[in-house]
């Protein structure tokens, strides 16, 4: 495989198109709101999610020209499209490298033909008056231009004043090589087919879900306003309603939360589940989304991967609705007590796990490693084994396969629950190959493990699907910024049926637990370490998700990824975030005794 064209001079690194995206347009979000601006990005169905480049650089390219957009654009949108360009029309493109085009579209101030060549020119802008009204040089402009001829593209653009700009570049970028294993698993296959109605003023905005959720074969349905959307959902046939309403929090004269209270107080459309989208920050909203049991809050622009991810998590438990609601507490006399091994390397999670394992009669044992696992099953007989995915010295799915192989001598068959921070269906069929019988995702929740563990050991498969995901994160946290309350007190009780103890408990755990994490992560950042640094992320990320501390999760969950995929770069500006949330946490902590907000 060669390199990209003319990219000798940058990093060459593995780089996810949308996540690099994502995050630059992320860190924009605060300055466009500001300006009332609605920020939107569309990628096209057949940009490959993955291209070997210089994320760093691409993005440094990205926030310039859509900063840009931003400055000088007083009202209106401002969007980016990346589209592939056809091999016919692209010398550079070939089976093993790809040419994209970026378009960046504003509705601002435009420029004249006669000014446009100045824009690329050295310490230089369009017209004077512009530098003295919105400040800056053009050398941002200038940078941006050399990194794109080094990515192997040009920059253009068309314009008219006061009729906006379209600012466009190119970028020959090399492909990876194929997966020999075939094309990865849809996450989205279970959507397919439900009616999904879309809510928001702007037309863009209103186009761009359109088109993501119609590439994951879902029936789209759009509204202008929260009233045309309300006599939308009245008059859609009952045998096949809204499955699902995504509505802009922010409309004028009626917003997203009057729709949510149309649907809460209206018996004919109980089935229906309502996700907030909004492009503000007002910490007042997510006591309104708990209010109205609205499970996702999430900040414009929305990433399609988080799209996904809350989707899956509002749809997913509604097929076990019925079915959790009716699932008992306490072990009763249809349920023996089990001799339990507990596979986890997080003290946190031994302890939520063991507490509610113990409490429905139960005998624990707790391995820190797969290596512990293996050996103590083998020593001792049990009746079920509880398995964390990533642990140290050995994973889970490595430690499954090591149980089953010592099986094989035995003739007998344990059931392995995994633990696992994900539902996807990359993980679903992993575990099945490793061996592995059933799921839940964490934070552990105490209905899902016991629904599993009722199912597996009376010899019915507890299904290995898509396991109810945590409640999503609020608007504040979902855009890069801290909730009012960075604890969710009244969730991290009722994670754990309530037990106000335990919870002081894992405080003790976490308290004593947080200081090493944190030099493992900052030790690990700086000597380059990047599977020590997502390591200790994932168990710091796990032990927060206890607390029900939704901003910091979010954070260790960006850090863990970025490491995962090697972006080292991407870590630094999160890790002092992250530290800060942490001590906001800690100082929270110290006050739980005297909590008087949970009921």
């Amino acid at each position: 495989m060669r390199a990209a064209p003319r990219g000798v001079a940058l990093v060459v690194v593995v780089a996810a198109v949308v996540v690099t995206l994502g995050d630059a347009l992320k860190l924009l979000a605060l300055r466009a709101d500001k300006k009332n601006l609605e920020l939107a990005w569309r990628t096209q169905p057949d940009v490959p999610d993955v291209v070997i480049g210089d994320p760093a650089r691409l993005r440094q390219v990205v926030i310039n020209l859509v900063g840009n957009a931003i400055k000088f654009t007083d009202c209106g949108e401002v969007v980016l499209r990346v589209r592939r360009l056809a091999e016919a029309a692209v010398a550079q493109s070939s089976d093993s490298a790809v040419t994209l085009q970026f378009s960046i579209i504003d509705t601002g101030i435009g420029i004249s033909e006669e000014k446009q060549k100045l824009v690329f020119e050295a310490f230089e802008q369009a017209d004077n008056s512009t530098t003295r009204r919105y400040g800056g040089t053009g050398l941002g402009l200038t940078i941006s231009t050399k990194i794109i001829e080094l990515m192997g593209g040009r920059i253009w653009l068309e314009s008219q004043p006061r009729q906006g700009t379209k600012f466009h570049f190119t970028a020959c970028l090399a492909l990876p090589p194929i997966d020999e294993h075939g094309p990865p698993d849809e996450p989205w296959h279970d959507l397919r087919d439900l009616r999904i109605l879309v809510v928001d003023d702007n037309a863009t905005h209103r186009s761009i879900l359109a088109e993501i959720l119609g590439s994951w074969s879902v029936q789209v349905h759009s509204a202008a306003d929260a009233t045309s959307a309300l006599e939308t959902l009245k008059s859609a046939n009952p045998t096949s309603p809204f499955q699902l309403v995504l509505a802009d929090a922010n409309m004028p004269s009626r917003d997203g939360f009057w729709l949510a209270e149309q649907i809460a107080g209206n018996p004919q459309l109980r089935t229906t589940t309502i996700m907030m989208l909004t492009a503000s920050q007002r910490p007042e909203d997510s006591e309104r989304c708990r209010r109205l049991n609205i499970p996702a809050y999430l900040a414009k622009p929305i990433k399609p991967s988080e799209l996904l991810d809350a989707m899956m998590a509002a749809i997913g438990p509604l097929a076990q609705v019925e079915e959790t609601t009716q699932a008992s507490h306490a072990a009763g006399p249809q349920q023996r007590s089990l001799r339990v091994l507990l596979a986890e390397d997080s003290a946190v999670n031994q302890r939520v796990a063991s507490a509610l394992l113990e409490k429905w009669g139960h005998r624990v044992s707790v391995a820190g490693n797969g290596r512990q696992a293996i050996a103590m099953f083998a020593a001792q007989p049990f009746d079920l084994v509880i398995m964390d995915v990533q642990m140290p010295e050995m994973d889970g799915l490595e430690a499954t396969r090591g149980i089953r192989q010592y099986e094989q001598g035995t003739r007998g068959h344990v059931p392995i629950v995994a633990l696992t921070a994900h539902a996807m269906k990359g993980d679903r069929e992993r575990c099945l190959d490793a061996g592995m019988d059933a799921y839940v995702t964490k934070p552990i929740r105490s209905k899902e493990l016991f629904r599993v563990i009722q199912e597996i050991t009376q010899n019915v498969q507890a299904p290995m699907e898509e396991s109810p995901q945590q409640p999503a994160i609020d608007a504040a946290a979902a855009n890069g910024h801290p909730s009012t309350q960075c604890i969710d007190w009244q969730q991290a009780l009722d994670a754990i049926e309530g037990n106000r103890e335990l919870l002081g408990e894992l405080i003790g755990i976490f308290r004593e637990e947080c200081p090493k994490l944190r030099s493992e992560i900052a030790t690990s950042l700086q000597s380059g370490d990047l599977p020590g640094l997502r390591r200790a992320a994932h168990t710091l990320k796990g032990a927060l998700g206890h607390l029900a501390a939704g901003y910091g999760v979010q954070l260790a969950q960006q850090i863990e990824d970025h490491a995962r995929r090697g972006s080292a770069e991407a870590i630094h500006p999160l890790w002092p975030l992250l530290q800060t949330q942490l001590d906001e946490i800690n100082q929270a902590l110290s006050h739980f005794p005297q909590v008087e907000a949970i009921k």
